[in-house]
């Protein structure tokens, strides 16, 4: 079932403690470190039911608050912190898969919606390159694996196609490498685990 209970992890004593629970137990959300050192949770699943429900913990505090509510209930989506402090939720699926993204103003709390993917996916990838840029590879939605890519360009609020991996896949991770190059490794394809890689060159 999914859990509402969270721990801390001190690198230094390596030890965990509790923290106190978020408001509403949920899987398949994503979680993003805003600058404020903050943490922002979007969406997720309670085992029935697709939230559209956020909550953000306030680390100086230790204390979770509600924030308002994504315009759309998504899991299995990704969030990315934009280099001007906000985050920007990318696709998920909460009964089909979805292409819209919604952006948080991390000064006002406001949600708004940002300009749609070409292709719904979700267990995609999403990487804010060093040119300001966020790649999104591959993902799925049931019974489709994929392997396109698109590029969002944050200040135009647009996104453009870029070639095709050559592997359809889901569940893999995405790398920026020193050189500003993308390694895409491993992953599922439909039928089986991925040993394959694959370089984007930006």
């Amino acid at each position: 079932s999914p859990l509402s209970s969270c721990e801390i992890y001190n690198p230094s004593l390596m030890t965990w403690t509790t923290a106190p629970s978020i408001a509403t137990a949920r899987s398949w959300f994503s979680a993003v470190l805003l600058n404020s050192n903050n943490v922002l949770i979007t969406g997720g699943f309670t085992g029935s039911a697709y939230l559209s429900s956020c909550e953000l913990y306030i680390s100086s505090l230790n204390t979770w608050s509600n924030l308002p509510s994504l315009s759309t209930s998504r899991n299995q989506h990704s969030t990315v912190k934009l280099t001007n402090g906000n985050a920007i939720v990318i696709g998920g699926y909460n009964g089909s898969g979805l292409l819209s993204c919604e952006i948080f103003n991390s000064t006002t709390s406001i949600w708004t919606n940002a300009t749609s993917m070409a292709t719904a996916r979700r267990f995609h990838t999403a990487s804010l390159m060093q040119n300001n840029k966020i790649i999104v590879t591959g993902g799925s939605i049931p019974g489709i694996y994929i392997s396109s890519a698109e590029m969002y360009y944050i200040t135009a609020d647009s996104w453009s196609t870029l070639p095709s991996m050559s592997s359809m896949r889901e569940r893999h991770t995405a790398t920026i490498l020193p050189n500003n190059n993308l390694l895409i490794t491993g992953g599922y394809d439909g039928s089986a685990d991925l040993s394959s890689c694959e370089m984007f060159m930006s």
